[in-house]
């Protein structure tokens, strides 16, 4: 791909979206601990928001504002995208360092992946915190059991019974 020009964002331009009511760029800067306003039209700096520590992962509503996590004070910043002014800034407790976010746009459900292998789900209109569900903790059965327990797939030898081409079978031995 051919460079259309560059722009300048402070430090450390971490994660970047787009905000299509505005039909603007941000780019979250982790060092800057701010987020820049592109305008995606020709590239200029239309502005920077501060969000006081480290911003990470963010998300657009589709109605013109922007949810972005900040990992050093563990809450969730909403911003408006067309007057670059924070809106709501929200703790996440107990969900500490958060990174990762998604939003169910239908629920209007936000959720921000934590530290701590916890995850907390937001109300995207008040902020309130309606769940913190326990995620990544996945347990493995023992070794044992995993050494009696095969799975093997079988070649399709009858094109009319297996027409996906794999059968999947688990055996205990």
């Amino acid at each position: 791909m051919k460079s259309l020009g560059t722009v300048k964002t402070d430090a450390n331009p971490d994660a970047i979206l787009y905000e299509p009511v505005t039909k603007r760029v941000f780019t979250f800067n982790g060092r800057g601990k701010n987020a820049t306003a592109i305008n995606g039209a020709d590239g200029t700096v239309v502005g920077t928001i501060d969000l006081r520590g480290k911003p990470e992962f963010a998300v657009a509503d589709g109605k013109g504002t922007v949810y972005v996590n900040n990992e050093d004070s563990s809450e969730l910043h909403h911003l408006d995208a067309q007057n670059l002014k924070e809106l709501h800034h929200w703790p996440l407790a107990p969900c500490k360092s958060p990174s990762g976010l998604a939003m169910d746009l239908a629920s209007r459900r936000l959720f921000s992946v934590c530290d701590e292998k916890v995850m907390a789900v937001v109300n995207a209109d008040t902020g309130k915190v309606v769940a913190t569900p326990a995620i990544c903790d996945v347990r493995m059965p023992p070794p044992s059991i995993l050494d009696r327990l095969r799975l093997r797939l079988l070649r399709r030898r009858q094109p009319h019974r297996h027409p996906r081409g794999f059968a999947g079978q688990i055996h205990n031995s």
